[in-house]
């Protein structure tokens, strides 16, 4: 039985099942591309900043004109025999200094938007990134654990052959069998950590609930050559939740 334990620790991982084989592989640039398209998050937030810029051509428009129609002196209040009526034209004219300040304050504010796009956009990919790495490590851990089943149950045939014609004692069988039904315990739980991980990708993804996901791939790792204060350096400069910030000190300087 120290061999049956010692042949599946040491296995090496298969890069698919057998059943994955025939499933299409995933391609993480284009599933990024489809959530920041389809994601209801990126788009609501997509919409604010629409929204944000239209407030600027508001801001900067004059007040709309009010056109008014009066009848006076209306004997007994009758409406066909007043003396006199007139129209009237205002139109409200707003100091150019406060006009240019609110165009100032609706320009930040779009500005704000825009950073908050973009942060809402490295979240969803973040969350994306994360749930397909996610899938990835349960579908090899799926496979190995099929592969270690699958050469487990030959083990567990042999031992009781072998058991049969006296080579090998009831406790090797016994075993074995508990080995076994522990792989099957796993890939059960297995079965769950996957569909979990998909209905997280499906939802990032605003498809379905019941598409279908194929096998989660890795490409080959970039190696980063910057050095930890070069990067620090980097996202203060380009973090857009840091700029948002930095943004409303301005909006608050402009409001004074």
């Amino acid at each position: 039985m120290r061999f049956i334990s010692t042949m599946a620790l040491f296995l090496v991982m298969p890069l698919l099942a057998h059943g994955q084989e025939q499933r299409a592989a995933l391609d993480l640039h284009l599933l990024i591309e489809e959530a920041l398209v389809n994601n209801p998050e990126t788009q609501a937030t997509l919409h604010q900043v629409d929204a944000a810029h239209a407030r600027i051509r508001q801001a900067g428009a004059l007040d709309d004109p009010e056109l008014t129609y009066m009848r006076e002196e209306m004997p007994g209040f009758h409406w066909n025999e007043a003396y006199r009526q007139k129209f009237e034209l205002m139109q409200t004219f707003r100091f150019p200094s406060k006009l240019s300040k609110e165009t100032e304050i609706a320009e930040i504010d779009a500005e704000h938007s825009h950073h908050e796009y973009f942060e809402k956009e490295l979240e969803i990919v973040t969350r994306l990134k994360s749930a397909y790495y996610e899938l990835w490590f349960v579908q090899q851990s799926r496979a190995l654990n099929q592969e270690n089943n699958r050469l487990l149950k030959q083990f567990v045939s042999i031992a009781r052959t072998k058991f049969g014609v006296g080579e090998a004692s009831l406790q090797d069988v016994l075993k074995a069998n508990v080995e076994l039904a522990k792989l099957e315990n796993q890939e059960t739980v297995l079965q769950q950590q996957e569909r979990s991980a998909k209905a997280m990708l499906i939802a990032i993804l605003n498809r379905k609930p019941d598409d279908t996901l194929g096998v989660a791939v890795l490409a080959d790792s970039a190696v980063v050559t910057l050095s930890l204060d070069t990067l620090q350096q980097l996202a203060l400069r380009t973090r857009p939740m840091l700029l948002h910030d930095s943004l409303a000190v301005e909006e608050s300087r402009a409001m004074l």
